[in-house]
């Protein structure tokens, strides 16, 4: 029989090249370090191979640490978690009312996400160190009423870690350093808002071009906080994991009970996202974990209670994602004690007749499906189709665990074919625990050309600080022009009521379209990404 080294050598060994990157793991189990090396090239540049100790960027597994440090401002009594944030925060808005920070932690705020509106007013622009904030500030909407609803949202973060530079009295990340950082000797860690900062020791971040050959990964911003800015290193993050499980030192047991509490969703099931956490079962084991993206890396960080087993990945770019690797990992690791595996992923031959149907809400949700190779891929909000619906049985479910949105549900019986080769007319669908159905949306190409001359012209968008123009046609090219940045593309006509924007050069959704009309005039139109719904462009003359 193997060893575990022996099982683990098997996945990252053939990733240990010195001409591209790759990363550094670190398991353990019952506090023996089973597993603990770098593999591939910190720095492709340099000629400098990945170690234990190198640093790395770890993304939105950042989360966690903000949340840590809300929860000993809580302790020192400086923090109501469940007050409004305006108490810490002026001038922010309330819709319909303020939401509180544990909101923020929970993601049940409703708030829209800084970094997809960003994408859809600027492309990769690179955005000024205050725009968050003012950005945040100059919402008119929402995407639900705090605590209606579970949207992923780094707005939230970036907002908490301002609600603590307000309630310590201190910076944010001093904060980090002083009362997390420090007590648990984790001597390479930190909060740094900036890739353009030279920080030592930290692995160049690496994005493949399609051709062959990499890019550095620079994120567009200087001012990432609490939503993902730490660098660390897998040795540290492990010093993390100990306290995690406990003797506790840094904050009491309550405190860490309510970072694994998550909350109830609208249909009264419970989420898996707690504070700054996912809690749930993968095949019949309880796994505790977060991980993290950036612009050319990722990270997961992962405790799984009943085994007492930690795992650490960070990858700056390597052709393993930590994710399915840790995934992986797991099942090895732990191959006799899980149950049968996760349900398989929806075939697209059994739900042939769903390709290239949409379905729209009337609170502007839109739904889409196409094949990715032989899997069924479903469209979320105007992006492109996506393989992770897995197939339960009597409904298709995209876990929030695999996708950070969600849960999204789709009840089976709604999608039977009414006749041979025709997709439904409603489906039955819910995000979030909000149920709701779904209307098929079909255009004739005299109607699509029809709305596509109708679109044409100016419009503003008080949200997003931006400017688009939409020239007629079908499809109807589109121009978006931010502060900093413009994003092109063209409007495909799904409905009376929906479309979505594509890519240059590519059919590929990008964003979704809902129209706004007085009569038969369109006045305007909201666009939506997952994180980000109903942001309102207004017409200009």
């Amino acid at each position: 029989m193997s060893t575990a080294a022996e099982q683990l050598d098997a996945i990252f060994a053939p990733a240990n090249s010195t001409r591209a990157p790759g990363g550094v793991i670190a398991v353990r189990q019952a506090g023996a370090m089973l597993y603990r090396r770098g593999y591939g090239m910190a720095s492709i540049e340099h000629g400098v191979a990945n170690t234990p100790a190198t640093r790395m960027r770890i993304g939105s597994s950042s989360k966690q640490f903000a949340c840590m440090a809300a929860l000993l401002l809580a302790e020192d009594g400086k923090l109501d978690l469940d007050a409004p944030l305006d108490r810490w925060v002026p001038g922010l808005p309330g819709f319909p009312a303020m939401p509180s920070a544990r909101q923020l932690m929970n993601h049940t705020s409703g708030y829209r996400d800084h970094l997809d509106a960003a994408g859809l007013a600027n492309g990769g622009a690179k955005i000024r160190d205050g725009w968050a904030m003012q950005m945040i500030a100059r919402q008119t909407g929402a995407n639900f009423a705090p605590g209606n609803g579970q949207t992923y949202c780094n707005a939230g973060y970036h907002l908490l870690s301002a609600v603590i530079d307000a309630a310590a009295g201190e910076r944010f990340e001093d904060f980090l350093e002083r009362r997390i950082f420090q007590p648990l000797g984790m001597t390479a860690t930190a909060s740094q808002p900036s890739d353009y900062v030279i920080t030592p020791g930290l692995a160049t971040l690496h994005v493949p071009l399609p051709g062959g050959g990499w890019r550095r990964g620079l994120f567009p911003t200087e001012e990432i906080r609490g939503e993902g800015a730490m660098v660390s290193t897998v040795d540290d993050l492990m010093r993390w994991l100990a306290e995690l499980k406990g003797p506790h030192r840094l904050a009491s047991a309550e405190s860490w009970r309510m970072m694994t509490d998550a909350p109830l969703l609208p249909d009264g099931t419970r989420a898996i996202y707690a504070l700054g956490l996912h809690r749930h079962i993968y095949r019949g084991v309880e796994v505790i974990h977060h991980a993290g993206g950036v612009i050319g890396g990722a990270a997961q960080v992962m405790h799984v209670p009943a085994h007492d087993l930690d795992i650490v990945m960070l990858s700056n770019g390597g052709p393993l994602q930590p994710i399915p690797t840790v995934w992986r990992i797991l099942d090895t690791l732990l191959e006799s004690e899980l149950s049968p595996p996760l349900p398989p992923l929806a075939s697209a031959g059994d739900f042939a007749h769903l390709e290239g149907a949409f379905y729209g809400g009337a609170d502007g949700t839109l739904v889409g499906f196409g094949a990715v190779g032989e899997v069924l891929g479903i469209s979320f909000i105007g992006t492109p189709p996506f393989p992770i619906l897995r197939d339960h049985g009597d409904r298709l479910v995209v876990g929030f665990e695999e996708s950070a949105l969600g849960p999204l549900v789709i009840d089976k019986a709604s999608l039977a074919a009414p006749a041979p080769g025709q997709p439904p007319e409603t489906i039955a669908f819910s995000e979030s625990g909000r149920r709701q159905t779904l209307h098929r949306l079909t255009i004739t190409d005299a109607d699509a050309a029809r709305i596509g001359s109708a679109l044409g012209g100016r419009y503003h968008s008080i949200d997003l600080a931006a400017e688009a123009t939409i020239n007629p046609g079908h499809p109807a090219p589109i121009a978006v022009r931010g502060e900093f940045g413009q994003v092109e593309g063209a409007v495909r006509i799904l409905s009376e009521e929906f479309a979505v924007v594509t890519e240059p050069g590519a059919d590929l959704p990008s964003a979704a379209i809902h129209f706004e009309r007085d009569g038969a005039r369109i006045t305007g139109f909201r666009v939506s990404a997952p994180r980000s719904r109903g942001l309102r462009f207004e017409r200009q003359g």
